[in-house]
């Protein structure tokens, strides 16, 4: 592209360079227009991180595309609503298998939790707890 450019720098109207810089150009919107359609099927399919990829590609290659733009917003915000809700439905199986004295599945779902939100308090101090229980049963 870099020649194309040099050509039409020197000679505006060089026919050759033109052609190649519509070739070019062709090739762009194709491309872009094949990871838009990639990135709203996989959106539409529930697979938001993968949608994220192709979104951002799209985006990159046309900045001033809105429906991309658009759809990486709902994939960024489906993305982090299934988190949370990963996040929620993992603590409470560590409470649930906390209250059933199962120490260990208890901690092993709070620390998924803790992958997940580092700051997690509840999981933290929920994994103490479990460990001193677990502690005060190996003695």
């Amino acid at each position: 592209m870099s020649r194309v450019n040099r050509a039409l720098t020197i000679d505006p109207e060089h026919g050759g360079a033109l052609a190649k810089q519509q070739e070019f150009a062709a090739a762009l919107r194709d491309l872009t227009a094949r990871h838009l359609k990639s990135g709203i099927d996989l959106y539409q399919q529930g697979r938001y991180g993968q949608a994220l990829v192709d979104l951002k590609q799209a985006l990159l290659l046309d900045p001033g595309s809105k429906p991309a733009a658009e759809y990486l917003a709902k994939a960024n915000a489906q993305r982090a609503s299934g988190r949370r809700d990963d996040l929620n439905d993992l603590y409470l199986k560590g409470i649930n298998a906390y209250t059933q004295e199962e120490y260990e599945q208890a901690i092993a779902y709070w620390q998924q939790v803790m992958e997940i939100d580092p700051g997690h308090t509840n999981a933290r101090r929920n994994i103490e707890r479990a460990r001193q229980k677990l502690r005060i049963i190996s003695q």
